[in-house]
Parts: structure tokens; sequence; C-alpha cells
């Protein structure tokens, strides 16, 4: 009975000390797991403290120390698009085109449906004169009806630059139809015009604000010296006049009057209108 009771006894111990090396590998484990789990709060809170030193920094004006910050934490985490978007616009401010590019390009493939890192991208494509790489990033974003306005007047711009007038138009005539009358379309489409040598089409163009605002000078200006730059002098003397019919105590009219008498030869009343 005590032989029985004795080995009952030894065989407890044995099993309760398994359970104490199980318990302590436990222990350990848990311990080890606590470190590392600090270790990398502690890094994410550096992290976080360097990032924010630096936006302090770039806020303060100290753009070249904000830089060397940021590129610091790029290495720590270069899959951070936040760094990528804060790096493209320094490298942006002093025209370090690839670099603004390089960054601006990361920001948006780490984080494509972020608005801010889209109008990143765009705006560092133009700045790099990077048309065609413009028009197929705005391109791949799908229907060309689906773009923003500034998003189609950015396309019609990279066409423009590549020499594709046609498809420039196009996209141009799309916002008018869109969104009506616009001076700033109205005019970007008088530029194409000329260039292709087109000066009806161009004069065409302006008449349309003219038609929508009879009473502003600066659009019957405007068509006015388009004709007297062009060598159309009758067709920019009739605009001139007409606008000193409207109002001929407005100087306006009477400058330009001036300046296409003087052209002309006629000095005498070239002085009176400016009189």
């Amino acid at each position: 009975m005590t032989e029985t009771l004795r080995k009952s006894q030894l065989a407890i111990t044995a099993l309760w000390n398994k359970h104490l090396r199980v318990l302590a590998t436990f222990l350990i484990l848990i311990s080890s797991l606590s470190a590392q789990e600090l270790s990398t709060g502690e890094r994410l809170r550096l992290f976080n403290e360097q990032f924010f030193a630096a936006q302090d920094l770039k806020n303060r004006g100290e753009l070249d120390k904000a830089q060397a910050l940021f590129l610091q934490l790029y290495e720590q985490d270069p899959q951070n698009a936040t760094i990528c978007y804060e790096l493209s616009q320094l490298f942006a401010r002093d025209e370090s085109s690839q670099e603004a590019v390089y960054y601006a390009q990361e920001a948006h493939r780490l984080d494509p449906e972020n608005q801010w890192f889209e109008l990143l991208l765009t705006a560092v494509y133009k700045q790099a004169r990077m048309w065609e790489a413009l028009r197929n990033h705005l391109l791949n974003k799908g229907d060309t009806v689906d773009l923003s306005l500034e998003e189609q007047a950015d396309l019609a711009q990279t066409y423009f630059e590549l020499g594709e007038d046609k498809e420039a138009l196009e996209v141009l005539d799309r916002i008018e139809a869109e969104q009506g009358i616009l001076p700033e379309i109205i005019d970007f489409k008088k530029t194409i015009y000329l260039q292709r040598g087109e000066l009806d089409k161009a004069a065409k163009e302006l008449k349309k604000l003219i038609k929508i605002d009879p009473q502003n000078f600066e659009y019957r200006g405007s068509l006015g010296q388009l004709y007297l730059a062009n060598g159309e002098s009758d067709k920019a003397l009739a605009v001139f006049q007409q606008m000193l019919e409207i109002d001929s105590t407005d100087p306006r009219p009477h400058l330009d009057l001036a300046n296409y008498f003087r052209q002309q030869g006629d000095f005498g009343r070239s002085i009176y209108h400016l009189r």
C-alpha cells in the first residue's frame, strides 16, 4: 500500500514537473512576444515622431531639412504612400522633375484611390512636360466623358502639346457641350485655330463670347486686336468703332483706335484718341 502510494506521488510529481516546464516555456514565449511588441511599438512611436517633426519643418519653411528627414523615413518604410506624396511635393518645389515624378508614381501606385495622390501625379507630369505619360494616365482612368472638367482640360492640353490638334478640339468641344461657353475653353480653342492658321475659326470663338456678353469690351477688344495682328485692318476698325458707339466714354476703344491709326500712319487721329 505504501509502495503504491509512493509510486503515485512520484507520478504526480513527474506530471507536475512536466506542467511546470510547459508553463515556463509558455511564460518565456509570452515574455518574448511582449518584448517584440514593445520593440515594434517603440519603432512606430519613433517613426511617428520623425514624421511630425518633418511636417513641422516643412510648415516652418525649412524645406531642405524636411526633405532630408522624409528621405530617412522613406528608407525605413518605402511602402508608405504618404511619405512618397510628401517627397514628391518637396522635389517638385525646386523642379527636380525626375524625383518628383518617381515619388508621385509610387504614392499613386500604393494608394490609387487617393484623390490627392491622383492630383499630384497629374501636376508633376505637367511640370515635367511628360505629355505622353499624362495622356496615357488620364486615358487609363476610363471613358473620357467620366473625367472631371479639369481632367478633360488637361487631356486637351496633352493632345495639343503632342501635336494632336484634332483630338484636342474634340475634347474642348465636348466640354463646351457639357458646360456651356467658358472663356478659358474659348481662349484655348482660339490658340489652336491660330496655330493652324485658321483665323476665321479663331474669330468665331471670340464672337461666341461677345454674343453672350455684348457689353464686355474685353471680348470685343480681343477680337479687334486679333484682326489687327493678322492683317485684317478693316475688320479691326469695324470692331473698334462698334465699341465706341456702345460707350464713347470708355477709354478702351479710344486706346484701340489710337493704336490702329498709329499703325496706319494717321498720327493726328491717333493722338486725338489718346487725348
